[in-house]
């Protein structure tokens, strides 16, 4: 893993010297510029921003920000058993946008390393991109995680055309290094084109493509002589693959995704944006042990479309509406007995659904003047739903869920220095919870009845952030950002997360 790390350092540099090399022009002052990339209305309404074309002109100049850091997060009972119970991660992390007349260049990349806490039920990465189909035991423990992640792209304008392409790619090493020791290894690369075309004066039309690839290395071993866990082939809601159960440790999971959008920016102050997309994921779990046995298939499709108005200027104002919803489909492959340690396929049966709705109306007011002074609030409210099921034996679990929150902010700048607070509270009341689960429990059924405990419940989550910047010379900034994050369940459980961050800017 050092020739790992090492590439990931180079990469690292290497991006973001590349984009600091871009000569720029930029006169505007530095804390102007830093006030002006993090207006409210920059990032109320988002999805026209997934084609790269309309990245364009999304931020009035250039800016580029270096920062190192850390967060810890602690929950005095897990919510999710499979996600664990904490984390204590450290990281450094790049971005940079160049903004010139006729194009716009940006990129990033980022390194963490830390662990996960108290992980059970679970020895596979990417547990929320691969669920139901995860290996694992009882024991569990924590998990040492490493990952590397890298994103760049560019928008062009010729004529009235737009065009413009990104990608990004994440690498991610887990382990453990005493029983069971799992030992996974994570690729994941996204590239996306997009094309837009102005429209009269004050509109943009577009649309984008993007396509990926997802593999996933997912090994586990035990060095214990006296005896090791039953180890699991997960399906849904408590329930495995126990034809191949306990001793098949070898896995690896190949994937793709596919999709593409339809989107609507304005370009001056105030305007409709609009955006429509739907992406769809494919992952074969595979057992390496049995000459390469394709066990089960995940297929996710997420839509998702966004309607939204904003009015720009000295006192700004927005109302959007966000529908989300996620179709997830798992396919268990049947097998015949093995001839020469090869088994053939006999059929197929679709078991696990989980459907995953949310419905999103948000606001926003606020004032600045001219980068150095701004306010806002962000009110919303909406619902969402979780459903689950699997078919034979029948199993179902659901929730659903109205929540309202409101977030605001304050940003001030004078001479050297600049302030900003931010704060949000959000509630999340239950309004239905159910399951149908088995008379006759097993251990395997635990995360299912710790997770509708925990969830489907009334809870408070709120959060306190601050953030300061300091000019030691005119065109350089250091800054120091905090952010705590706190969520009270109505049983008396609570989650908690630090995240602090020290920057450079300029």
């Amino acid at each position: 893993m050092s020739r790992m790390k090492w590439m990931g350092v180079v990469m690292w540099l290497c991006c973001v010297a590349s984009l600091g090399a871009v000569p720029t022009a930029d006169t505007v002052p530095l804390l102007t510029r830093i006030g002006s990339a993090r207006q409210p209305v920059l990032h109320f309404a988002v999805m026209p921003y997934e084609n790269p074309a309309m990245q364009i002109d999304r931020y009035d100049a250039t800016l580029t920000q270096l920062s190192v850091g850390g967060y810890y997060a602690h929950q005095k009972e897990a919510v999710q058993l499979q996600l664990g119970d904490g984390a204590a991660f450290g990281n450094v992390d790049a971005q940079a946008f160049v903004r010139k007349e006729r194009f716009s260049l940006w990129g990033g990349a980022g390194y963490e390393i830390g662990k996960k806490l108290d992980v059970c039920f679970n020895e596979t990465s990417d547990y929320e991109l691969l669920y139901p189909y995860v290996m694992g035991d009882s024991v569990g423990g924590d998990l040492a995680s490493q990952t590397y992640r890298f994103h760049g792209g560019f928008a062009y304008t010729i004529g009235q055309v737009l065009l413009g392409a990104e990608a990004d790619f994440r690498a991610a090493f887990e382990y453990r290094q005493v029983d069971p020791r799992p030992l996974n290894i994570v690729s994941d690369f996204t590239m996306r084109i997009g094309a837009a075309m102005n429209l009269a004066e004050h509109y943009m039309m577009g649309m984008s493509l993007e396509a990926g690839r997802y593999k996933q290395t997912n090994e586990l071993k035990f060095y214990n002589e006296l005896g090791v866990p039953n180890v699991l082939h997960f399906t849904g809601l408590g329930t495995d693959y126990y034809r191949f159960r306990g001793s098949k440790y070898g896995t690896y999971y190949n994937g793709y995704n596919v999709g593409g959008g339809f989107q609507v920016n304005h370009k001056g102050k105030s305007g409709w944006k609009a955006g429509l997309t739907y992406d769809y994921t494919s992952v074969i779990k595979i057992i390496s042990e049995l000459n390469e046995l394709p066990l089960t298939h995940l297929a996710v499709h997420d839509m998702a479309a966004e309607l939204a108005y904003e009015s720009g200027g000295k006192c700004f104002w927005g109302v959007a509406l966000l529908l989300d919803n996620s179709l997830r489909f798992g396919t268990e492959n049947v097998f015949g007995d093995a001839a020469n340690n090869v088994y053939p396929q006999i059929a197929s049966a679709q078991q696990y659904t989980a459907l995953q709705p949310q419905i999103t109306l948000k606001g926003l007011y606020g004032g600045q003047s001219e980068g150095s002074h701004e306010w806002h609030l962000n009110p919303s409210v909406g619902y969402r739903a979780h459903h689950e099921s699997y078919a034979s034996p029948a199993r179902s679990v659901s929730l659903a869920h109205v929540f309202a929150s409101v977030e605001g902010g304050w940003f001030h700048s004078k001479g050297k220095w600049a302030l900003q607070l931010d704060g949000t509270a959000q509630w999340d009341a239950a309004v239905g919870v159910s399951a149908q689960m088995p008379d006759v429990t097993t251990i395997w059924d635990t995360p299912v009845y710790v997770f509708l405990k925990e969830e489907g419940q009334h809870y408070a989550t709120l959060q306190a952030k601050t953030s300061v910047w300091f000019l030691p010379q005119a065109k350089l900034a250091l800054s120091l950002s905090a952010v705590y994050t706190t969520r009270l369940y109505m049983s008396g459980n609570s989650v908690h997360t630090i995240n602090c961050a020290l920057g450079l800017w300029f």
